[in-house]
């Protein structure tokens, strides 16, 4: 439930009469037996041995919610076809200066195309463009595979109540050897640098939020699940749910580790509103074990 999963049917589909067969099992029944092998330290309002299961931790009972562990596909099935290659993740980096913000691109592409299999020579390889859009609608665009671009005079994301949240939006493509666009990349992104300021002080250490080099006292509160009926949940009901809490004054929210990491659109309404977010991992409460030797004896992995 906490990540994507790929499977490559490109040997068995066909081109009509598919059937996509999903077996379905128990979670309940998966963590009392998984228990029975392995004891597990959880909360006390919870079902015994739900560390074994990664789901939604909250599903299995905690102190604000039902013990209601559902079983389904609850994001969304697709069938992704593509030529040659297609990018499979851009990962951007900001180094702040005076005046500029340095934007540094790491394109991950993955290409059908392997010298080894297909006898085929890679000596144009594939390449890609950015383009950037500022907030106030001025476009440019960035040719030849840029590892680097640098954004002059950039408008800086504030968190609520400390200014404003200009969001750029930037947009990588990728190229075929003969200039054929084959996938595109596409986010809105906020300027700024964020950290946490730690301190000696005369009474410890300083614990907080630091942003464009302005420290700031972080006001907000844990996001868990809004419904536990997930369908129930979508980025209108979302989004109400968030402009509340700009109205009360938040500038961080926190995605609290026994729920399950948010859609898209959570991360995308909370740049617009000018809401930090604070990431958990999903595994609150879940992480003690009495005894590990009965564990691995017992022929059960954790992970």
């Amino acid at each position: 439930m906490h990540r994507t999963w790929e499977f490559d049917v490109k040997k068995i589909i066909k081109k009509d009469k598919n059937l996509l067969r999903i077996i379905l099992r128990s979670p309940v029944n998966f963590v009392n037996e998984a228990f029975k092998k392995c004891y597990t330290h959880s909360v006390d309002h919870s079902l015994y041995g739900f560390p074994h299961l990664r789901k939604c931790h909250c599903m299995f009972g905690w102190d604000h919610g039902p013990r209601l562990p559902d079983a389904g596909i609850w994001r969304d099935i697709k069938l992704i076809g593509y030529n040659n290659a297609r990018l499979d993740n851009v990962y951007i980096t900001q180094k702040h200066r005076k005046d500029t913000v340095d934007l540094s691109f790491r394109v991950d592409i993955e290409s059908i195309l392997q010298p080894q299999r297909d006898n085929v020579s890679l000596t144009e390889p594939l390449s890609w463009k950015v383009i950037i859009v500022d907030p106030s609608g001025e476009s440019k665009e960035y040719a030849n595979s840029p590892k680097k671009v640098t954004i002059e005079k950039p408008q800086l994301w504030w968190p609520n109540g400390f200014g404003s949240h200009p969001l750029y939006t930037v947009k990588v493509i990728l190229l075929s050897p003969k200039g054929t666009e084959l996938d595109t990349w596409e986010r809105r992104i906020g300027l700024r640098t964020l950290t946490v300021r730690r301190q000696k002080d005369k009474w410890g250490e300083s614990f907080a939020h630091e942003i464009n080099g302005v420290q700031i006292f972080g006001m907000g509160a844990d996001y868990i699940p809004e419904d536990y009926i997930l369908p129930r949940v979508n980025a209108q009901r979302t989004r109400k749910l968030l402009e509340q809490c700009i109205a009360a004054n938040y500038n961080v929210i926190r995605v609290w580790g026994g729920g399950y990491y948010p859609d898209d659109y959570f991360f995308e309404i909370c740049d617009e509103l000018g809401l930090i977010v604070w990431m958990d991992l999903m595994f609150a409460c879940a992480v003690a074990i009495t005894n590990w030797k009965s564990c691995t004896a017992g022929g059960l992995a954790l992970s």
